[in-house]
């Protein structure tokens, strides 16, 4: 009932919800934006270039990712969090995945998808606004399309 009053009441003011939304954004400013890359990798190929991604992030991980530092390195797989030269256990293990915080908060995380030839890769980027968010977005988004270039 809640929101479709509030549906009828920016109705009223000639908006939508998802322009309230965006009213709310401006005076509060935008937290987060975020955007999922696929990297598509087809084939027999493809599924060595994403063991071969996901192990080359272990080893190696990035120190910067969009201009921007790397603060923490998560390790799904191990459990271990990597910052400031420091290991700590995190609370869950098992899974292939790799997460990045960037020095501004935004995270970067890449695991392979369970069901086809791709890495999926999240971007959730942290920014004072709106244009803010979207240049961390794209410049995060350039650095997934390289990783790919990288493991071709």
């Amino acid at each position: 009932m809640l929101i479709a009053e509030m549906a009828v009441w920016y109705q009223t003011r000639g908006m939508s919800l998802i322009d309230g939304l965006h009213e709310h954004y401006q005076k509060l400013g935008y937290t987060y934006l975020e955007e999922t890359r696929n990297l598509v990798m087809p084939g027999y190929h493809g599924l060595k270039q994403m063991a071969q991604l996901m192990e080359s992030l272990r080893t190696t991980p990035p120190r910067e990712i969009g201009g921007q530092a790397v603060a923490a390195v998560q390790d799904y797989l191990s459990g271990i969090c990597t910052q400031d030269g420091q290991e700590t256990q995190m609370e869950f293990s098992g899974s292939n995945v790799m997460g990045f915080t960037l020095a501004d908060g935004t995270r970067f995380i890449v695991r392979p998808s369970g069901t086809e030839p791709k890495i999926k890769v999240y971007i959730l980027a942290r920014g004072r606004d709106l244009a803010a968010c979207q240049e961390t977005i794209q410049q995060c988004a350039q650095f997934a399309d390289e990783l790919r270039e990288m493991h071709a």
